[in-house]
């Protein structure tokens, strides 16, 4: 079974920690969120601040390889201002919570379709990302699919690199990651209804796991 483990709850955790002492926080950040030196590893959250700034990695033990730690902290020492923290996880703190099923996604997709139909399209965005989500994971799991951790960019960008997705969604489904991500935390974005609809998947994408008749609502029409 795919699950959600207690890694994005501590993630989470840690990053409205750092808004409240006034930092910057980039969750799961893009690439046009990492400074150059950071390019190429992919840490949970990015935090700047007037006087210092953090890269943040949530660990559980073993989780990650031994020259990682290593080479992340050799690049970060070589740029006065920044520092690693890491948050270390046990090995049984996980925590599990099941996907939503084929009927409950279908359910999230039509109550997001509604709002999206009225004025709370940030509403909508975020209804509608949870069922994207899910499609994503089930996805997933249906091709056996490993990715390096249980963050949505990993799993977006893995999906993409192993020709499951083409670049036109890629791109979408990144842009709704990191809206939904802001929206989630307290941010004010501009979104229209049409970049809503631009990352909500389309049923064939995930045959088996997402009901036809979710096509009837015209979910995509990009």
């Amino acid at each position: 079974m795919t699950v959600l483990t207690q890694h994005t709850q501590k993630v989470l955790e840690v990053a409205d920690d750092y808004r409240r002492r006034g930092y910057i926080v980039y969750v799961e950040p893009t690439e046009k969120n990492l400074p150059p030196f950071l390019q190429g590893f992919h840490p949970d959250l990015v935090a700047e601040g007037l006087e210092d700034s953090v890269v943040v990695e949530v660990n559980k033990i073993g989780s990650k390889a031994a020259k990682f730690w290593p080479q992340l902290m050799e690049r970060i020492q070589q740029h006065p201002g920044w520092r690693l923290e890491v948050v270390g996880l046990d090995r049984d703190a996980d925590q599990v919570y099941p996907l939503l099923t084929a009927p409950e996604i279908e359910r999230r997709l039509e109550q997001g379709q509604r709002l999206l139909r009225g004025t709370s399209t940030d509403v909508a965005l975020l209804v509608i990302w949870s069922a994207v989500e899910a499609i994503l994971r089930h996805i997933s799991e249906k091709t056996n699919l490993e990715t390096p951790d249980y963050r949505t960019g990993s799993l977006i960008t893995r999906l993409y690199s192993n020709g499951e997705m083409d670049k036109e969604d890629y791109d979408a489904l990144i842009q709704g990651m990191s809206c939904r991500n802001s929206l989630a935390h307290g941010f004010s974005v501009a979104i229209t209804k049409e970049d809503v609809r631009k990352m909500t998947l389309r049923p064939e994408q995930a045959p088996g796991y997402l009901p036809e008749s979710c096509s009837d609502g015209g979910q995509k029409t990009a």
